[in-house]
């Protein structure tokens, strides 16, 4: 494909789909149930774009920095959906070269949507008893808001106008607000205007129209500020043949990790938090905040807590500098401390405020369907956090904290709940072709990417079963029982030792799994009883054991140990509170 002159390489959606299937028996299953679930008989393509960059993150090689895209279809199981190795590379391009093409990120980005117009008339795949029909169309970009910005000449989150879905969002102080504007600081969303797609086509083409005719650089870009977009010629908002693929409005998929971990509303809010209680007399410091943490214990798969995740550094300008993964850990352990100390004595409506975070934050982790069961709740906590935030931090509002409503309304136009975590982690694998590539750097790093994936299907890992054991060891006499200290299930990775919570709100700590032939994994527990009827903490001297299916299991826990001796305070899933 030539893009701007240059040839872009790229895998085709029809192609990889018909390979997979022919190869994968697990994955001809995943596109039977894809099709089985499509509304309307399509299934729905989302496209994820972001940039990555090679090597160490605090010293970057800024050359090999390149745009990725993957792409998946939101009809996908949650388990497809939540691993890495599943999601497909569509194309690679380095930033060097996106700079130098005209219309940029926005121009390419339109030359990958149109390949998925094809599969609008239906494809023929390799079935179980014959082939099936799979009809797809194009649904939406994941990227973070900056991302998005970049994709469509949208000014992004910082500007004036600083957000896409709605008409009457301003950025300014509330003071110079004009009548029907709301500020950033506003919870209510009956009071956001919703823009619609043919209106923001209508402000793209008058500032088009404005910007042949202009002589004066300054009134353009007063213009562009105060409709927030920028005029860009190529790119995808004026380029008219796109408009019956692309709906701005709709498409413009808000990620929650962005929004809420990534320099964003939890961010914000465990600064501040941490500063609010350090200000209380006698203090609760942080050095104490730093010690509790240290001693919390994380499921294997997440790591180990260190008290320098809240080393003092690490706290400027009313927000925490931290990866994704730690604010989520953070926050976690965070509340635990809150409730073990009884601190909403002290600070009630700022223990509350967190509280409604690690509710949401816990629901939204529920997975792509599993928290659609709770949409409804996730836009009343949405709302309630957002007004007690605003209420008790107002000089740490910044953009992200309208845009958590949108998190909702993403999910409620995709019908599933899509994160970039899962493509953030599949970034280490094109990272790892990428870092020594010389010649020929998006054919060879795209080729790997696509051969890795091919490979572990054909030699027997298969990626999209629901659940496997890890380095499986068979029992001896019994040539069908393997057993293994690591397995992978609907909730990711778990781990021996570690502490889960099952459907019934029973707790209990992993020994082993289990599995027969190609039955379903069987996790052994020791199960923890309530101390004095306190669901969330568990005496670990009273415990028997129970054999139950890895289906049962909600999650694992961090839980940390209390005063009492044996008995250890547990973070329960949010989803067993509503």
């Amino acid at each position: 494909m030539m893009v701007g002159g240059y040839k872009l390489e790229y895998i085709h959606p029809a192609a990889i789909l018909y390979y997979l299937c022919s190869i994968s028996d697990f994955f001809r299953s995943t596109m039977a149930h894809a099709i089985a679930m499509a509304s309307g008989g399509a299934c729905q393509i989302v496209i994820y774009s972001d940039a990555a960059t090679p090597g160490n993150v605090f010293r970057p090689d800024k050359g090999r920095k390149f745009e990725a895209f993957y792409w998946c279809m939101p009809e996908w199981p949650d388990h497809v959906l939540q691993r890495s190795m599943c999601w497909n590379t569509l194309a690679l391009l380095r930033c060097s070269i996106v700079d130098t093409i005209p219309g940029g990120l926005s121009f390419v980005a339109s030359k990958l949507i149109r390949l998925f117009a094809t599969m609008d008339a239906g494809i023929l795949l390799p079935g179980e008893s014959g082939p099936m029909m799979s009809r797809a169309k194009f649904n939406g970009i994941l990227a973070d808001l900056i991302g998005h910005a970049q994709l469509t000449a949208w000014k992004g989150p910082n500007a004036v106008r600083s957000c896409v879905k709605c008409a009457n969002l301003c950025a300014r102080a509330d003071d110079h607000l004009v009548a029907g504007d709301v500020g950033l600081a506003e919870h209510d969303d009956k009071l956001f205007v919703q823009n619609t797609n043919a209106e923001i086509y209508l402000v793209v083409d008058t500032l088009a129209t404005f910007a042949e005719t202009c002589t004066s650089n300054t009134r353009l870009k007063k213009l562009q500020t105060e409709i927030g977009f920028n005029h860009d010629p190529l790119g995808i908002m004026l380029d008219k043949e796109m408009r019956s693929l692309y709906r701005p409005v709709e498409h413009q998929l808000v990620d929650w990790m962005h929004v809420y971990c990534q320099d964003g509303v939890a961010n914000s809010e465990v600064a501040c938090l941490l500063h609010r209680m350090a200000a209380l007399d006698p203090p609760i410091t942080n050095d104490m905040v730093r010690t509790f943490i240290s001693g919390c214990s994380l499921p294997k798969e997440h790591g180990k807590t260190t008290a320098d995740w809240l080393e003092p550094k690490r706290l400027r300008n009313n927000s925490l500098t931290a990866f994704a993964s730690m604010t989520l850990s953070i926050v976690g352990c965070l509340s635990m401390f809150l409730a073990l100390y009884g601190v909403a004595a002290l600070l009630p409506l700022e223990v509350e405020c967190f509280g409604l975070l690690d509710s949401i934050l816990g629901l939204l982790s529920l997975g792509p369907s599993g928290s659609m069961t709770y949409v409804n709740t996730l836009q009343h906590l949405t709302s309630e956090h957002h007004r007690l935030f605003a209420m008790l931090y107002p000089y740490a509002i910044k953009p992200k904290l309208h845009q958590t409503h949108h998190v909702v309304s993403a999910m409620r136009d995709l019908g599933r709940l899509l994160a970039c975590f899962v493509t953030e982690r599949k970034h280490r694998i094109a990272k790892h072709f990428a870092i020594n590539t010389c010649r020929h750097f998006e054919h060879t790093t795209l080729l790997d990417c696509l051969h890795q994936q091919c490979h572990m299907l054909s030699h027997g890992h298969d990626i999209f079963s629901k659940e496997f054991l890890v380095h499986p060891n068979s029992v001896k006499g019994h040539d069908k029982l393997f057993t293994s200290s690591v397995a992978v299930c609907h909730v990711g990775s778990l781990h021996a030792e570690d502490v889960v919570c099952l459907r019934d709100g029973v707790v209990g700590r992993i020994d082993g799994f289990w599995r027969y032939g190609s039955g379903g994994v069987l996790v052994k527990l020791q199960i923890y009883e309530c101390h004095n009827n306190e669901c969330s903490l568990r005496d670990t001297s009273r415990c028997r054991p129970l054999i139950v299916e890895a289906a049962h299991i909600i999650g694992a826990c961090i839980w940390c140990p209390c005063s009492i001796d044996r008995v250890i305070k547990v973070r329960l899933p949010p989803a067993l509170l509503f």
